[in-house]
C-alpha cells in the first residue's frame, strides 16, 4: 500500500498512525477474507489521503479519529468488514472532496449507504431551526434501512466523548448534553450496556468532574472493604454448583458511577445506603440454558434468604432488545443484601453487545431476537418520518427512548411488551391497529376500566370495541407507545392540517396589515413570542380560535420588532452575532440578551447563550434543569457568554418552615445581613407551618449560597428553594 506523506505530519506521528492501523488489522476477526482485508486497506488509504493536513483539537492527525472508531467497531462491538470500512470513511463525504458515488464505486452500495446515513445534513440548513433535531430525524430514517448505521454512529460518538476534554468548554456542554439525552438512551435501547455505561460516565465526568471523582473514589474504597466478603459469599455457591456438575464462571459487576450518581440524586440517599452497587454474576455454558439457569437459582436461594420482591425474570420473557438474565437479591451471612445475576455465555454476549451481537462477521441478517428492536424502530421511524417539524420529531424520539418496559397479557395469555405508563388505548392499538382507536372500555383482570386506564405489569386485558366511539385529540396525552401516537396522529392529521392552513392564512393576513413580510425568520420570532416550540402548533391554535384576541397579540408582537433588523431580514442579509466573540452580560447591551426564566442565572454562575430567532441571546445557567434539552436542540446556535461588572439582581426564594414564637425573629436576624427587597409569609394548609417568598437583591451567586446556608440553619426551616414561587391557592 503506497501513501504519500501527510502534509505537516512528522515521521513520529506518521509512525504512530501506521502502528495504530496495524493494531486494528491484528484485531480483525479471523473470519474476514483476504478480499475484505484488501478493501479495508484501500479504505484506510483513501481516508488517510482525504484527511491529509487536518488535525484534531488534541493535535493528533485527524485520521486517528476514524481509526479509533474502526477499532471500537471491530474490537468492542465485534462487527465485520463492512462496518470497519464504513467507520474509516464515515467523515470523508462531509469533510473532504470525496463523494458518495466514489465510495459506492469502490466499496459497493452497503458501505455507501452506511456512510450516507452517517453524513450530517447540508451545511446551508436554515440557521433558525434546530440542526441537531434535523440530524437525528435523518439518522432515524436511515437506521431502518440498515441498523449498522447507528452502531458506527455510537462508536463515533464514544470516541468524540473520550476526547471531549480537548474541546472548548462551551462545545463540551453541547456534545455532552446530546450524548446524555439521545445517544446513551439509544445505546440502552439497543442493549449496548457497556457502551451506554461509558457514555454516561463520560457525560458526568464532563459536566460534574468533582462529583464523578468523589463517587469513583468511594467505589474503590468500598470494593477493597467488600472483596473478602464477596469471596466468602461466592464460595458455597461455587462448591454446590460444582457438586451438581454445572460448568460456569463467576465475576462481579460494579454499578456504574453515573448510575450511583443518579440514584443519590433522584432518591436522595447517601452512598453508604446503596446496597446493590456490586452484583455477583454467574455465567453458565449454553447447554440446556433455561434449565441450568433455574437450577442455579435454586442453589443460590437454598443457601441464602431471597428478597422475592426484587426477583426479575428476563429469561421467561426477555426484554424487547433481547436481554435475558435472571436477577435475585439475597441476604448474605453478614446480613448484607447482594444481587446475583444468572445467565449463559450467549445471554451475556447479548447483554453486553445487544444488537451488535446479532451482526456477525459476515454481516448476516439479525436473528429472531431482533424482532422487538425492529418493531420499536419501525414504529419510531414511521412516527418521526411523518413529522414535518424536526423538533417535534425529536420529542417523539425522546419519548420512545425514555421508557421502561412491562409485560401484560391478552385474554389468550399471549405476552405483549409495552412501555411503563401505557394505557388500555395503547394495548388496543397494539393488538387491533386502527380499529383499537374505537375502544369503548376494557376488562383488566376482569374489572371494567376506561380507555385511558394506566396498565400495570402482569395485567390481563380484554378490549371491547364500539365503532361509534371516536377519539378526541386529548387522547395523545394518554398514550405511551410510538404506534398509538402514530395511529392517532394519522387519524387527526386531515382535520389538523385544515386548521393549520386556516391559522397560517389568518396570521399572514395580520402581518399584511403592518406591511411585514410573512417569512420564516419573522414567523419564528412570533412563535417564540408566544412561547411555543413548533410553528405548526401556533397555526393550529389560531385556526381553532384558541389564541384570544389575535389582533392585539400581533400588535404587541410588532412593537417588539426592530425596523432596521426587519429590513436586513427581508433583504436576506446575514446579521448573526459573531459567535466567536464572547457576549458580555451586564454591559450596556440589554437589547442583545434576555435572562432565561426557566433558571434565572445569577452573576457568578456558569452560563451559556442561545441565539434566538430575533437575534436576542437567551442566557441559561449551566445548572438549568432544561440544559440537556436546550443544548441537544439548539446547540448549533450556542454562543459564549460571560458576566461583566454585573449590577444587583433580584432573586426570589420559596421558604417553608414550622411556625413557632421565635421563628420570625430568628429569620430577621439572618435577613438583616442581606439586601432584602420583600418578605411574604402565609399559613400553609398545615396549622403548624408557614410558607412564603423572600426577595433579595444580590450581586453574585456567592451571596445566594451564603444566604441559603445561613437560612437553612434556622431552626424549623424545612424547605428553601431558589426561583420557586409561592404555590397558587
Amino acid at each position: 500500500m503506497s501513501i504519500a506523506k501527510e502534509k505537516g505530519l512528522s515521521e513520529a506521528a506518521r509512525a504512530r498512525v501506521f502502528s495504530q492501523y496495524k493494531r486494528l488489522c491484528d484485531g480483525l476477526s479471523p473470519s474476514i477474507t483476504k478480499k475484505e482485508r484488501s478493501a479495508i486497506d484501500t479504505a484506510f488509504a483513501m481516508a488517510f489521503k482525504a484527511h491529509e493536513g487536518v488535525f484534531r483539537k488534541s493535535k493528533d492527525p485527524y485520521i486517528v479519529h476514524p481509526l479509533n472508531v474502526a477499532q471500537i467497531v471491530s474490537e468492542e462491538l465485534k462487527l465485520g468488514a463492512i462496518c470497519v470500512i464504513s467507520a474509516l470513511l464515515h467523515d470523508v463525504v462531509e469533510d473532504t472532496d470525496l463523494r458518495l458515488h466514489d465510495i459506492e464505486k469502490e466499496f459497493g452500495k452497503q458501505v455507501a449507504g452506511i456512510v450516507d446515513g452517517l453524513t450530517k445534513i447540508d451545511r446551508d440548513f436554515l440557521w433558525y431551526t434546530s440542526k441537531q433535531a434535523a440530524n437525528f430525524q435523518k439518522l432515524l430514517r436511515y437506521i431502518t434501512q440498515d441498523s449498522r448505521i447507528i452502531l458506527v454512529k455510537l462508536a463515533d460518538r464514544l470516541d468524540n466523548m473520550r476526547a471531549i476534554h480537548f474541546l472548548p468548554k462551551i462545545k463540551q456542554w453541547r456534545i455532552a448534553s446530546e450524548t446524555k439525552l439521545i445517544y446513551a438512551p439509544i445505546a440502552h435501547r439497543l442493549g449496548l450496556s457497556k457502551l451506554k455505561t461509558e457514555l454516561e460516565e463520560l457525560y458526568l465526568k464532563t459536566v460534574d468532574p468533582e462529583r464523578y471523582h468523589e463517587i469513583a473514589g468511594k467505589i474503590q474504597k468500598s470494593l477493597k472493604e467488600q472483596e473478602q466478603e464477596l469471596i466468602n459469599f461466592v464460595k458455597p455457591i461455587e462448591a454446590e454448583m460444582k457438586k451438581q456438575g454445572l460448568k460456569f464462571r463467576v465475576k462481579t459487576r460494579t454499578k456504574s458511577i453515573y448510575s450511583i450518581y443518579n440514584k443519590i440524586k433522584e432518591k436522595n440517599v447517601k452512598f453508604n445506603e446503596i446496597y446493590d452497587f456490586v452484583a455477583v454474576r454467574i455465567i453458565l455454558d449454553e447447554v440446556h440454558e433455561k434449565v441450568r439457569c433455574w437450577q442455579t437459582y435454586g442453589i443460590v436461594t437454598s443457601l441464602y434468604t431471597a428478597n422475592t420482591k426484587r426477583k426479575k425474570d428476563w429469561i421467561s420473557t426477555p426484554r424487547s432488545n433481547g436481554y435475558e438474565s435472571l436477577h435475585i437479591t439475597v441476604l448474605s451471612d453478614n446480613e448484607q443484601w447482594v444481587e446475583v445475576q444468572i445467565r449463559t455465555e450467549r445471554m451475556n454476549e447479548i447483554a453486553s453487545r445487544g444488537i451488535a451481537s446479532h451482526w456477525k462477521y459476515k454481516e448476516k441478517k439479525p436473528n429472531p431476537l431482533m424482532a422487538g428492536f425492529d418493531k420499536w424502530l419501525g414504529e419510531m421511524s414511521k412516527l418521526v418520518s411523518a413529522e414535518k417539524n424536526s423538533l417535534a420529531a425529536m420529542n417523539h424520539l425522546e419519548i420512545g427512548l425514555y421508557t421502561e418496559e412491562m409485560h401484560v397479557f391478552d385474554r389468550k395469555g399471549k405476552v405483549v411488551i409495552l412501555p411503563k405508563e401505557a394505557t388500555v388505548l395503547d394495548f388496543a392499538v397494539e393488538e387491533l391497529e386502527e380499529r383499537g382507536l374505537h375502544c369503548d372500555y376494557a376488562l383488566v383482570n376482569e374489572q371494567v376500566v376506561p380507555p385511558y386506564h394506566v396498565l400495570k405489569n402482569g395485567d390481563s386485558i380484554h378490549v371491547e370495541i364500539n365503532e361509534k366511539i371516536v377519539p378526541e385529540e386529548k387522547a395523545l396525552k394518554y398514550v405511551a407507545t410510538a404506534k398509538a401516537m402514530r395511529v392517532l396522529r394519522l387519524f387527526f392529521k386531515e382535520k389538523r392540517e385544515q386548521k393549520i392552513l386556516i391559522g397560517q392564512k389568518q396570521l399572514a393576513d395580520q402581518f399584511a396589515k403592518y406591511r411585514v413580510a410573512f417569512i420564516p425568520e419573522i414567523v419564528e420570532q412570533f412563535k417564540e413570542f408566544l412561547g411555543e416550540e413548533i410553528i405548526e402548533d401556533v397555526y393550529h391554535k389560531i385556526g381553532q380560535n384558541l389564541v384570544r384576541d389575535l389582533n392585539m397579540v400581533v400588535e404587541k408582537f410588532m412593537k417588539t420588532l426592530n425596523k432596521a433588523d426587519l429590513k436586513k431580514i427581508e433583504k436576506g442579509e446575514n446579521f448573526l452575532l459573531n459567535r466567536k466573540k464572547t457576549l458580555l452580560i451586564g454591559e450596556d447591551n440589554r437589547d442583545r440578551y434576555k435572562i432565561s426564566d426557566c433558571c434565572s442565572p445569577i452573576p457568578g454562575e456558569e452560563i451559556f447563550g442561545i441565539i434566538m430567532a430575533n437575534q436576542v441571546v437567551k442566557v441559561h445557567s449551566m445548572h438549568c434543569k432544561d440544559r440537556n434539552k436546550v443544548l441537544s436542540r439548539y446547540g448549533s446556535r450556542m454562543i459564549s457568554v460571560e458576566w461583566y461588572n454585573p449590577a444587583l439582581v433580584e432573586v426570589s426564594f420559596y421558604i417553608r418552615a414550622v411556625a413557632y414564637k421565635e421563628l420570625t425573629k430568628n429569620m430577621l436576624n439572618i435577613l438583616k445581613l442581606f439586601d432584602v427587597q420583600a418578605l411574604l409569609l402565609n399559613k400553609t394548609t398545615l396549622e403548624n407551618e408557614v410558607e412564603g417568598n423572600i426577595y433579595l437583591a444580590v450581586r453574585d451567586i456567592k451571596e445566594v449560597v451564603e444566604f441559603m446556608r445561613k437560612m437553612k440553619a434556622v431552626r424549623g426551616v424545612r424547605e428553601l428553594v431558589k426561583n420557586k414561587k409561592l404555590p397558587a391557592r
